[in-house]
């Protein structure tokens, strides 16, 4: 689903992608589903474009990321222009073992 981002308000955004997951299948694997879901996020990001130099408003989507629970994984990107799309994944059971004293905050 397609639609001219520059005439949606921003928390419309949201309800497309609602609207998009409805009737689609489930992924067959991690894999399957991060390509799935920032194809997803792709489609309702804002982008930057270079006429937001000229005025205060930052309003375009600065990253997008995916917290995946069943792998307790999660997965970063940039959506900044000249920046490398790189996907950058992060183990949080591991992140949480290298850092004992933060896990009050999931208690």
């Amino acid at each position: 689903m397609k639609f001219q981002r520059q005439l949606i308000p921003p928390t419309t955004r949201f309800l497309y992608a609602a609207i998009a997951k409805l009737g689609t299948s489930q992924p067959l694997n991690h894999h399957e589903a991060t390509n799935w879901l920032f194809n997803l996020l792709d489609q309702v990001a804002i982008p930057f474009t270079n006429d937001m130099l000229e005025h205060a408003n930052y309003n375009f989507t600065h990253y997008q990321s995916i917290c995946d629970t069943t792998e307790l994984t999660y997965r970063f990107r940039s959506t900044m222009p000249n920046e490398k799309r790189t996907v950058l994944r992060f183990n949080l059971t591991r992140l949480l073992s290298l850092y004992p004293h933060q896990n009050f905050l999931l208690k």
